[in-house]
């Protein structure tokens, strides 16, 4: 994976993924991974999660550079897109046969109520800004974004169209969706049912049960016809007694996909010993392995 949300401080104080030099220097980078390590790599990821790198940086604030500005968003959104191009065709150039692709963040998002027209409007409008909208780019070249407030991106992006060979999946959360009027976001979300992650707070809780990620697979695999790898799986449990079920289930759903002609061809577990969360810090425990 070239880009895990972390940027150099001389890229973050230019803008980080929204200025306007980050995609040719990402590509020179993209480049010399591939001339250094090409003969040892059989899967490249170009980002991780680019919707959670642009909300988390430029529309809640929390990551840097910590901006909450809409238009600054879009321009971020566009950047990771021209980024992600731009790297592919590095690594293509210099790794020849690389397979490349986005580890894309996913989330389960249904209606709140299944009777209410305006609920399922807000699912679909938060699962096509949240789950497809970049995936969507990658695959047909053209970026098409709207945030809630108006800010927007309709343009062609070359050189995009077509430059992953597989999808990347991340699954944790499953959330009900309720439209919301009067609020910032027109939406309100809750958590689905099921195995409960420890993270906390009221965008960080959700469940992975295992026909969650065999839909969200299942719909992928429709969406592109793109070899799915499960890029992450897994949930922070202090106590390490949901991780095993959690394990079980998501083995299942693969299993079950597979079994219906979805191509999955790999599983990758967050994480092998527990990581530094962001900014959460060390508290949530993702690893098999306790640190």
């Amino acid at each position: 994976t070239l880009l895990h949300f972390t940027l150099p401080l001389w890229m973050a104080d230019r803008g980080g993924v929204a200025a306007p030099e980050f995609p040719d220097r990402f590509s020179r980078f993209a480049s010399e991974a591939g001339r250094r390590l090409g003969p040892g790599v059989d899967l490249w990821i170009t980002l991780n999660e680019p919707n959670v790198q642009m909300y988390m940086g430029y529309v809640l604030g929390a990551w840097p550079p910590q901006k909450k500005d809409p238009a600054e968003a879009v321009k971020a959104f566009a950047g990771l897109l021209r980024g992600h191009a731009a790297a592919a065709a590095a690594l293509r150039a210099a790794d020849p046969g690389a397979k490349v692709g986005v580890a894309n963040n996913l989330m389960l998002l249904e209606p709140q109520s299944r009777l209410m027209l305006g609920d399922w409007l807000a699912s679909r409008f938060v699962s096509q800004f949240w789950n497809w909208a970049f995936a969507d780019a990658v695959q047909t070249g053209r970026a098409r974004f709207q945030l809630p407030g108006g800010a927007a991106l309709d343009e062609t992006i070359p050189g995009l169209a077509g430059s992953a060979d597989v999808f990347g999946l991340n699954y944790y959360f499953r959330y009900f969706v309720r439209l919301s009027p009067g609020t910032p976001e027109m939406v309100r979300m809750t958590p689905g049912p099921g195995l409960r992650s420890e993270l906390g707070g009221t965008t960080a809780v959700g469940d992975s049960p295992p026909e969650a990620l065999f839909l969200l697979m299942r719909e992928a695999w429709r969406r592109y016809r793109l070899p799915v790898y499960v890029t992450e799986g897994g949930i922070a449990d202090e106590q390490g007694t949901m991780r095993g079920p959690l394990v079980r289930g998501q083995v299942e759903a693969i299993q079950r996909a597979r079994a219906e002609g979805v191509a999955v061809m790999g599983y990758f577990h967050w994480t092998l010993v527990d990581n530094f969360e962001w900014e959460k810090g060390f508290r949530p425990r993702f690893g098999l392995f306790r640190l």
